[in-house]
């Protein structure tokens, strides 16, 4: 999945062998199956590691991390979900046996107020 990290040697490097290389080459031709998303809980409820994630009303993964940010005063997290296409609507996080809806962010979480507010912390 982070093939993009190295593309301009990716070409190169996809004809060699070299430990991971048929899985690369795998998601090369066939495509990735999981996508990284942010997302934030539309509720109070905080997301933890290992909650699932249901994409349109189907298990579509887990949660990786997640908690309420400090900065944003919000609960946020991130997930990886099975899915080919973009997922832009219908996230749901299961806490506690309720499906609560969720808001698919596009990162970084921050916002420039948020880091003027972070700045400004004494630590």
């Amino acid at each position: 999945q982070l093939h993009w990290t190295v593309q301009a040697l990716a070409l190169q490097y996809l004809t060699k062998k070299f430990t991971g290389s048929e899985k690369i080459k795998a998601q090369k031709t066939k495509g990735l199956t999981k996508r990284l998303i942010g997302f934030e809980v539309l509720g109070r409820q905080i997301p933890r590691e290992g909650y699932e994630i249901f994409l349109k009303g189907r298990l579509a993964g887990k949660v990786t991390s997640g908690g309420m940010s400090p900065t944003l005063k919000k609960n946020i997290g991130l997930a990886y979900v099975e899915s080919t296409e973009p997922v832009t609507e219908g996230l749901e996080i299961q806490i506690r046996n309720e499906k609560i809806p969720c808001l698919i962010v596009k990162g970084p979480f921050f916002t420039s107020e948020s880091l003027k507010r972070f700045k400004s912390l004494k630590v």
